[in-house]
């Protein structure tokens, strides 16, 4: 296993997440952040609606009372191109043989255009991966993305992407 690896989640707190699916995406978040621990990989979660908000850094466990914290946050708009941008920026300085940015959100962002420049941007050594959660938007935006119409499969599909990223067969 390639334990170089950076993992960083983005979660959109948007008021079109309120709700269902804010939880869905925060759950989503605390089992791919609790994974990586049991494998010694750490994790940063941030989340993001017009503004930008730091969840969990490198250094904190996970625990489920982090992630709920996450719908106390938000409710605004969807400005993902910031909240991508300042990830990927952040990004750039560590130091990590491969890099990935998992975002999970359900609707359309606030300025498209941005969004596309910052991924059409986004440094190769970078991998995105998109969670849609109920939401197939994500397809117009991230080559690499799932639809989320079932939280009970995102284990499978974490696993499948962990492999792929570092180099295994699935």
């Amino acid at each position: 296993h390639d334990a170089n690896i950076a993992i960083s989640v983005l979660v959109d707190c948007s008021g079109s997440m309120s709700g269902y699916k804010l939880k869905v995406a925060s759950q989503s978040a605390y089992l791919i952040c609790n994974a990586l621990e049991k494998a010694g990989r750490p994790s940063i979660v941030n989340c993001f609606d017009t503004q930008f908000y730091p969840i969990k850094s490198y250094k904190q466990k996970s625990s489920p009372k982090l992630f709920a914290d996450m719908s106390g946050k938000g409710g605004g708009g969807t400005s993902e191109g910031m909240a991508l941008e300042k990830v990927i920026n952040e990004f750039k300085k560590v130091e990590a043989g491969k890099k990935l940015i998992i975002v999970i959100n359900d609707g359309c962002p606030d300025n498209s255009d941005r969004l596309k420049s910052v991924i059409a941007n986004c440094p190769k050594t970078i991998n995105l991966f998109a969670i849609g959660i109920e939401s197939e938007y994500v397809k117009e935006f991230y080559k690499d993305y799932i639809e989320l119409k079932d939280i009970n499969t995102l284990p499978d599909v974490l696993i499948k992407k962990f492999k792929q990223l570092a180099g295994h067969k699935y």
